[in-house]
This record gives structure tokens, C-alpha cells and sequence, in this order.
């Protein structure tokens, strides 16, 4: 499209409007109206010329309008159907773009938002939700906004200059410390659990405790995944919960929360645990290892064990099923664990990962770690580093 002149047209309550000028297909004059918040005539005409330009830009990339959400839809939906996301993250980018998206920005121009639209969105998102949150929110948009950046859909960025929350407080995860582990293992003495119907609880503790495996890594474990010769566990998949064409809960098997797969070695206490539940079940070696196959009614039932039997997390707290995997990782830390074979095992993308969550800043432990490195410097050097 070809816009013929541009101008001012008048002074508005809220600004001065500007119009561009130009003709339909049938050959008759058009005009498109926008108004500029400036208080001189002079700094209008400016802004109305850049907004000629930008228009023509638009006009010669053939860019048809769409809103945030149709944009934002579409692209997730395009990912989904390419394989490039599994379902349970495309059922949740799209859940999280219903109630963290789209009423805020959802009927705004994909292509023409501005930065200044953007910033209030992310400050509003911030009063409501903590950082990593907000940040998961705006990757979603991002994602989409920087593939139609790469393909020359977008002519100004809106996304330069955006600032995103900081974090004003530390993330307190929930553990149990050594109060709480002695009254687990009260609780699990002997490979019994008390407190409870039956003894289907007890494995999945040992794997998540002893492994720091995810919940839906737990059900998803079969016993030609567990080799006692190498003395490795492989976590291959994950079971998860998703909702089918009509709505309803059904659970799948799928990639691991990270996409990747790992080797977990076992410590004595969890390979004691899995020779006895062989003994004793004899499966077959494409049989689950555990009882559950919904990793959502695992924790479910865990949490229940937990609360009746006064399980607190060191945030006074019934301890989660979540919460052993915290421990073992915490428990890794303490025990000076090298970080990359603890985020190794953990399944971490990389060690920074797991030094941001479980590094201690503990009074006790600096004081004791600064001792060690005091013994150190003491120690007559017989060699280079």
C-alpha cells in the first residue's frame, strides 16, 4: 500500500491525532487516523512520519494484522504439530497464555506492539507472581515474537530496552534436614511403611530420596532400566498427565522434564532397596519398577502420608514428594559433591543450575568451609596448583 501524504489533522484531549492518506484498491482517497500523546505540534509531525515509514514497511512485507493471542496460538500449535514441544508443554503454554497473557495483552497488534505495552504487562505480571514466573510467561511470548522477528515480520523490536523483575528474596526450597530424615526413616524402618494401606510408597521414596528422581521418572521406571552389574539406573522417560481431544485426564509416557536422558548410580541404601523389591515381586524386565502410573496421584498420596504422619519440610511443612528430591540434592551439596556430577544426576541443564537452588548460605557452613580453606593455605605447598 502506498500512502500518498501524511499530516496532522487537529488537537485532541489527548494529544494531537495524525492521519496518513492513501487509496484503496478502487482508486478512492482513504485516510488512517492515530493519536500521538505530545504536547507540541512539532514533535506530532515527527511521530507521524515514523509512523508513515513503519506503515510502508508493513505494507511491503505483505503482513496481514493478527492479535497477540491468535499470534501466539498459532505458534505454539505450529511448534506442537512440527514435534518440536510434547504435549504437556504445549497444553501448558497455552493454559499459561489464557490467564497470564492474553487478558493483559491478548487483543493487542502482534506485529505493532510497543515496548511501552510490553513493560506494563511484565510490571503487572510482577505484582501478582514471583520472578521465575514471570520470566516462564515472557518466554512464551518471546518465543513467538522472535521466530516473526527472524522471518521479517517486524519492523521495530519492541522487546529492546524491557526490564524484567528482579529477585528480592531467595528461594526457600523444602527439605528435610536431619530431624526430619531420622523420623522418615522410623517411618520406613526396614522397608515397611507406616501409617499406610499398603507399601506401595516405599520404592518411589527410595528412588526419589536415594536417586533424586522426578515423580513422573518414578512411574515411568521399568526394570530393564535398573542394571545392577554396572549399578546404574537409566532415565529414559517420564509419565505425565495431560488432558485428551475431549478434555479428560490421561497419562502418557514422554521425554524427561529437561529432554535429556541420564545415568543415575545407586548408593547402597537405594540398590539394597530395588534387590529386595526384585526378590520379592520377581518381575519381568519390561514391568514398571512401582505401583503408580500417574506421577500426579503418586504425589498426591505421598503428601497425604506425609501430612498425617507430621513429615515437616524444614518450612514447617508436610515434606512433598518433590521435597526428597530437594533433600538428595541438598544432602549432595553438604556432602561436597562435585556440582557437575550432582546436576549430572539430577538432570540439570548445567551446574549453574543446581549451585542457584541448592548452594548453601548457611552461617554454620561458611564458617566451617572457610576453616577447611584455612587448613589449606596452611599446609606447606610441596607443588603447583
Amino acid at each position: 500500500m502506498f500512502y500518498t501524504s501524511c499530516g496532522i489533522d487537529k488537537k485532541t484531549s489527548k494529544g494531537w491525532r495524525g492521519y496518513l492518506l492513501y487509496k484503496d484498491e478502487e482508486g478512492k482517497a482513504k485516510k488512517k487516523y492515530k493519536t500521538f500523546n505530545t504536547k507540541y505540534n512539532r514533535d506530532a509531525k515527527k511521530l507521524v512520519n515514523e509512523w508513515r515509514d513503519y506503515e510502508e514497511e508493513l505494507s511491503k512485507r505483505d503482513i496481514q494484522y493478527t492479535t497477540v493471542e491468535k499470534a501466539i496460538r498459532d505458534y505454539v500449535e505450529g511448534q506442537y504439530a512440527l514435534g518440536q514441544i510434547d504435549t504437556v508443554t504445549y497444553q501448558r503454554n497455552i493454559r499459561q497464555g489464557e490467564y497470564a497473557i492474553f487478558p493483559y495483552i491478548g487483543e493487542e497488534s502482534f506485529y505493532e506492539i510497543t515496548s511501552e505495552t510490553l513493560q506494563n504487562w511484565i510490571n503487572a505480571l510482577a505484582k501478582r507472581y514471583a520472578m521465575s514466573s514471570v520470566q516462564g510467561f515472557y518466554a512464551i511470548f518471546n518465543k513467538a515474537y522472535k521466530s516473526a522477528f527472524h522471518q521479517g515480520k517486524i519492523v521495530k523490536d519492541a522487546r529492546a530496552g524491557l526490564i524484567m523483575p528482579r529477585n528480592t528474596s531467595k528461594h526457600k526450597i523444602a527439605y528435610l534436614d536431619s530431624e526430619g530424615l531420622n523420623k522418615l526413616y522410623s517411618l520406613i524402618d526396614g522397608g515397611e511403611i507406616i501409617g499406610a494401606r499398603n507399601n506401595n510408597l516405599y520404592i518411589p521414596i527410595c528412588l526419589a530420596l536415594y536417586g533424586g528422581l522426578r515423580a513422573g521418572e518414578v512411574c515411568a521406571l521399568r526394570w530393564n532400566d535398573i542394571n545392577l552389574a554396572t549399578n546404574n539406573i537409566y532415565i529414559t522417560k517420564a509419565e505425565k498427565q495431560i488432558k485428551d481431544k475431549e478434555g479428560k485426564n490421561v497419562v502418557v509416557e514422554g521425554d524427561t522434564k529437561t529432554y535429556s536422558k541420564r545415568t543415575v548410580p545407586m548408593m547402597p541404601q537405594l540398590r539394597d532397596a530395588l534387590i529386595a523389591e526384585q526378590r520379592q515381586s520377581r518381575p519381568n524386565e519390561k514391568d514398571y519398577v512401582c505401583h503408580w502410573r500417574n506421577p500426579r496421584y503418586l504425589g498426591s498420596a505421598f503428601q497425604k502420608w506425609s501430612s498425617r504422619n507430621k513429615l515437616d519440610s524444614v518450612l514447617g511443612k508436610p515434606i512433598t514428594f518433590h521435597g526428597l528430591r530437594h533433600t538428595f540434592a541438598t544432602l549432595g551439596v553438604k556432602s561436597k559433591m562435585d556440582i557437575k556430577s550432582l546436576a549430572s544426576i539430577l538432570g540439570h541443564k548445567d551446574a549453574a543450575m543446581t549451585l542457584n537452588i541448592y548452594a548453601s548460605d548457611d552461617e554454620q557452613a561458611k564458617q566451617i568451609n572457610i576453616q577447611n580453606l584455612g587448613n589449606l593455605f596452611a599446609e606447606k605447598q610441596d607443588s603447583d596448583f
